[in-house]
């Protein structure tokens, strides 16, 4: 049982902390010509890749976006994700409770180092 209250306490303690509305941007380039961005936005995550890729593949995305340079994809619980206040009871269904997801997608509308802030590690 101590064990238990433990855990618990760190998961809440973890979970305490307002996040940062973006805190970090890193770019990971592999061997091929397109570069993939991990930004940070506190509690979520969300990926950065040029937007005439995926639009090739997913026409629906051109027609939403039009001629943007990148497009950032996000996913998480959907009631935390879409809350405007985090709330602990939110952070704990969204931890323990099979909720369901969403996925976001929004358009970057200048080159990611610009519009992100970028940290080194």
């Amino acid at each position: 049982m101590k064990i238990f209250i433990l855990l618990i306490i760190i998961i809440l303690g973890g979970c305490s902390a307002k996040p940062y509305i973006v805190s970090y941007a890193e770019k990971f380039e592999g061997s091929g010509q397109n570069g993939v961005y991990v930004v940070s936005h506190g509690w979520h995550t969300g990926f950065v890749i040029p937007a005439p890729e995926i639009q090739g593949v997913i026409p629906e995305l051109e027609q939403r976006f039009g001629n943007t340079p990148y497009i950032e994809f996000g996913w998480g619980d959907k009631g935390f994700y879409q809350a405007k206040e985090t709330t602990l009871g939110l952070t704990l269904r969204a931890i323990f409770w099979p909720t369901e997801s969403v996925v976001h997608s929004v358009a970057v509308p200048q080159k990611v180092e610009e519009y992100f802030q970028i940290v080194k590690w």
